[in-house]
């Protein structure tokens, strides 16, 4: 038999180079393409009020057919006297047939990540619940 050890990982994976996708470049939304423009309509009303203060990146594909756009970023965690990890990963997946966005947080456990989702703007097309407000775009 096989011992292992776990210890919690204090790592904080904002100070990683490579914690981000590094196929991200493209800063959202000044480097957008004319055709990427769904992608603009999906997200600049919704982004202050979701993710404020959250520099969004995305591939430097052209995305102006893809059937969605997958953009990540991080977002500064509050303060407290235990809290080790100074930032978390959003990772932002938008539709653009039927246009829906869809915000997870990247969580760590056992050295792997996971998506948690966090929002939705469809829950029809959502493949499970959120708690909470379901719409707190919409107010």
């Amino acid at each position: 038999h096989d011992v292992q050890s776990w210890a919690p990982d204090r790592r904080n994976y904002h100070d990683i180079k490579q914690a981000r996708n590094p196929k991200f470049t493209r800063k959202f939304p000044d480097r957008i393409r004319s055709k990427e423009s769904w992608i603009a309509e999906a997200l600049l009303e919704k982004l202050p009020l979701l993710l404020p203060d959250v520099t969004l990146y995305m591939s430097k594909e052209d995305l102006s057919s893809a059937p969605y756009a997958v953009l990540s970023g991080w977002i500064e965690n509050p303060r407290g006297p235990e809290t080790y990890s100074t930032h978390t990963l959003k990772e932002v997946i938008v539709w653009q047939h039927p246009p829906a966005v869809t915000i997870f947080n990247v969580r760590e456990h056992g050295r792997r990540f996971f998506r948690v989702l966090e929002y939705t703007s469809n829950m029809s097309l959502c493949l499970h619940e959120v708690t909470g407000e379901p719409y707190p775009d919409r107010v």
